[in-house]
């Protein structure tokens, strides 16, 4: 006979898991097993018997479970600790580890063209060799998990909770279905996808101390200050300059063109426009999460939206006068001046629709 039932065990879910056996007295056998997760590890916490615990007995297995504690045995007092302002997470690692590299992606990676990740390399692997990887999504993983090339060959994922922070845990598999020690880790913040991959010693490190602080609302920028090469929520600025160049009216909110460079997952509406001159043209309107990953000047007050630079293109790949989408944009572009303009951004691909109408 078995009695399952999950309780919680020095503040970890738990699962608590009873079996009886009867039979003659040498026969019998009482098992109960406490079972949870602790940073990366699985633990089992066997009490067993030939009879169920008296009630001394009982209490006095109460009392060493009460004083159940975990000692870190891993000594972190030299480790090194990386910050990252822009996506606000920060984490230790060893001092014996080679370096940490931000890169560009080449052909090849996991990551669109413009978008950089964060490449690592310990001491145990050769220079050329990256051991594990972070990266951040400015989208919701729903839209991440189509593209990632590392959930093809995965077990099925579980949810692990280190730090505070809950993690879906993927391991991968060969092409039979053999465990590697290779894993893959995704959390969802802010709107944002945050993912730790890689070889298994180094991944649960950079998990152990894994944390999150806030950075502000840092999409919002001044103009007159902001300089060609800044970068804002990670797209790099590529022309600053006024909208248009006339006596007594110079660059500002309200006379600004500023041109960025780098692509975006957005969540949000798309709808054609109405009317003589601009009918049919189709513009979008970013969810209130999306809306966090876009450059905003300060003293903008226009609602955040765009039309697509390329309206073909736009047809094309929406096929519909309005409807709810994920899509990635690429090249947005601020436009303000006292007139009928609007900003842009060129679209990709469409990820998600979830629904569309006439």
């Amino acid at each position: 006979m078995q009695e399952k039932e999950n309780i919680e065990f020095h503040g970890q879910p738990a699962v608590k898991v009873v079996e009886r056996f009867e039979g003659p007295e040498t026969m019998s056998a009482y098992i109960e097993a406490i079972g949870f997760l602790y940073g990366q590890a699985e633990y089992v916490i066997h009490i067993t018997g030939t009879h169920e615990p008296s009630a001394s007995q009982r209490k006095r297995i109460d009392e060493i479970l009460s004083t159940f504690k975990f000692i870190d045995s891993t000594d972190t007092s030299d480790w090194k600790t990386y910050r990252n302002e822009e996506y606000g997470y920060e984490f230790k690692y060893p001092s014996s580890w080679a370096r940490l590299e931000e890169r560009n992606p080449i052909f090849n990676d996991h990551l669109p063209d413009s978008r950089r990740y964060l490449a690592i390399y310990p001491e145990s692997f050769p220079s050329q060799d990256i051991s594990a990887h972070i990266d951040v999504y400015r989208a919701p993983f729903t839209a991440v998990k189509l593209d990632n090339h590392e959930l093809v060959y995965t077990l099925p994922p579980s949810e692990v909770t280190t730090n505070g922070v809950v993690w879906l845990k993927f391991q991968s598999t060969d092409n039979l279905g053999n465990e590697l020690n290779t894993f893959t880790y995704y959390t969802e913040r802010g709107g944002k996808t945050y993912h730790v991959g890689g070889a298994g010693e180094q991944v649960h490190q950079i998990l152990s101390t894994f944390r999150f602080f806030e950075t502000g609302n840092n999409n919002v920028f001044d103009v007159t200050a902001v300089k060609t090469g800044d970068k804002i929520v990670g797209l790099e600025a590529r022309t600053v300059a006024p909208f248009s160049v006339v006596p007594d009216f110079p660059l500002g909110p309200d006379n600004a063109r500023v041109v960025f460079f780098g692509t975006v997952i957005l969540e949000g509406e798309y709808r054609a426009l109405t009317g003589e001159l601009l009918g049919g043209y189709l513009c979008f309107a970013p969810s209130a999460t999306s809306q966090a990953h876009i450059p905003v000047m300060r003293g903008d007050g226009r609602d955040i939206s765009f039309c697509f630079s390329d309206q073909d293109v736009a047809h094309s790949l929406l096929n519909a006068e309005r409807g709810r989408v994920t899509i990635e944009v690429e090249d947005y572009v601020i436009n303000s001046y006292p007139a009928e303009v609007f900003n842009e951004a060129e679209l990709r691909r469409v990820l998600i629709k979830d629904f569309s109408g006439e």
